[in-house]
């Protein structure tokens, strides 16, 4: 009995400290260092500033657009590490089609990550640049596809 309940006991610290993984804010390295070895998965809270927007009427300008992507799971290698999940946010301003969708997420060797809203759609997706700064990523992003497109800012911060 004194073995369960230190077996118990172990596996309830290790469902604790893992599963807190996911809620802690992105610790990121020093300014130009590598991204790689830092975990991006887990839930994020997406917010988007549209800069400019073409043959896109609803796009509002300046206004903050906000979303979650969840990245789920990742994949690495010795050249750079892939990330894939879900993001769910009300888009279509900017040109995405749906409130929900795929993430691909990019990290080569350097301190930049590439985030791909929409991955699989050849046409009118999101594509977002950034660094991590501080406990977040920031960058900007652009709508790709003609003939609408759209840029602006975004950052984003794990919960």
């Amino acid at each position: 009995m004194r073995h369960w309940s230190s077996f118990a006991a172990s596996v309830l610290v290790g469902t604790l400290v893992l599963g807190s993984r996911e809620s802690r804010p992105v610790e990121c390295p020093l300014l130009g260092r590598d991204l790689r070895p830092v975990d991006l998965r887990g839930t994020w809270t997406l917010d988007i500033t549209p800069d400019s927007a073409i043959s896109l009427p609803s796009a509002r300008i300046g206004r903050s657009l906000t979303g979650t992507v969840n990245i789920t799971r990742r994949d690495s290698t010795a050249a750079f590490s892939v990330y894939s999940g879900r993001y769910s946010a009300k888009l279509q301003s900017v040109g995405l089609a749906l409130d929900t969708g795929e993430v691909l997420v990019s990290v080569p060797a350097g301190d930049t990550t590439r985030i791909v809203l929409d991955p699989s759609v050849d046409h009118g997706n999101l594509e977002l640049v950034g660094k991590c700064r501080g406990d977040r990523l920031v960058g900007t992003w652009l709508r790709t596809g003609a003939p609408a497109r759209a840029r602006g800012r975004f950052s984003m911060r794990r919960r």
